[in-house]
């Protein structure tokens, strides 16, 4: 026996609890019964006498599952949602409850808990056991093939983006006017020239001249241009290391680089370290909001679809960035003594 059998009444009360809170209501002439023991789920029988046209039961428009009341709805243009059900009328409905059933959030939960794990109709079997069907009737009217096809086709492209291609926050609200929450395509851009400004040493202590050709020379090589781009993966990327390195040389520094040409390694360092945390703290400080006043913004049952995907794609930005600095605080303590170390016996 499964958990889904064990919690028959459990699953049920909690189940008829969300019906009523919701608006919902149920006439005492009906109960749950549980038909496991026949090898079926779950039925509802009568309990008392049931007169003609009785109402038995009403569901609220609010809690019918739809394009329009599912959350979906915040990710997916109306467009979108009209074309597929012009395809098949049943997609729109389909996709919301992909999208709803997964959501431990979900209005929906509780009602997705009393359904079925499990069908026994042939659109379910495997190929052995459709094989027994050859020569009847039956095998012809499964369309489970033209199913899969329509689903390929048409639903899986919008599960998986591939519509709108792999997209971060920000292109997708730019593009489509909606993003998407946990998008492990977002991105931060550092501009170019402000990294340049921000990691660069002081004007006086650097040659302008070489520092020129520097710039030219990164830019030519591809380790320096006008966008650098951060991941979810909240690695620091080597070619920002070596940027950061460059921009820290002193004249002598300079002027041994410029002679060899040979672009340092792009190993971590404490005076990079701090560089880099000076950048990443530099960008963030360019919102206006902290992750904790967003995360609030967002609780509010009054904020526009407008604010509410901005403050998505904001947060998804910061979060990369509080990465990144977490990353460079956790630096190997290894690393650190050694190149202690190394700057002592530099000034020994």
């Amino acid at each position: 026996m499964n958990d889904y059998i064990l919690n028959f009444g459990e699953i049920n009360q909690k189940f008829v609890e969300w019906f009523c809170s919701n608006g919902g209501k149920i006439s005492p002439k009906i109960a749950f019964k549980d038909y496991s023991s026949e090898n079926s789920g779950r039925g509802v029988v009568a309990v008392d006498d049931i007169q003609p046209f009785e109402v038995l039961f009403s569901i609220p428009h609010s809690i019918i599952l739809s394009e329009k009341t599912s959350s979906l709805k915040d990710l997916i243009p109306s467009d979108e949602f009209e074309k597929l059900g012009k395809i098949n009328s049943w997609f729109p409905l389909i996709l919301c409850m992909m999208y709803e059933s997964q959501k431990e959030d979900s209005l929906w939960k509780p009602y997705f808990d009393i359904l079925p794990r499990e069908f026994d109709t042939p659109m379910f079997w495997n190929e052995e056991q459709l094989a027994e069907l050859e020569g009847t009737s039956v095998i012809d009217k499964i369309g489970r093939v033209e199913a899969e096809i329509q689903f390929n086709e048409h639903l899986l492209p919008i599960i998986q983006y591939n519509t709108y291609g792999e997209l971060c926050s920000a292109d997708l609200l730019r593009k489509y006017g909606f993003v998407d929450e946990n998008n492990i395509h977002d991105i931060v851009e550092l501009n170019g020239q402000f990294v340049v400004d921000t990691l660069s040493i002081d004007e006086d202590t650097k040659d302008k001249k070489a520092f020129k050709l520097n710039i030219e020379m990164l830019l030519e090589e591809d380790i320096l241009n006008d966008i650098l781009i951060l991941d979810t993966t909240k690695e620091i990327p080597p070619e920002l290391i070596i940027i950061a390195k460059i921009m820290t040389m002193d004249k002598a520094q300079f002027k041994k680089f410029r002679k060899t040409n040979n672009f340092p390694e792009p190993k971590m360092n404490l005076d990079i370290k701090t560089r880099l945390i000076q950048l990443f703290e530099k960008r963030l400080s360019m919102y206006k909001t902290s992750i904790k006043e967003d995360d609030e913004i967002l609780k509010s049952n009054n904020i526009s679809l407008k604010l509410k995907y901005t403050i998505i794609m904001r947060l998804s930005e910061k979060r990369i960035l509080h990465g990144l600095l977490d990353n460079l605080n956790n630096w190997n303590d290894d690393e650190k003594k050694e190149e202690i170390q190394r700057k002592k016996r530099k000034i020994k």
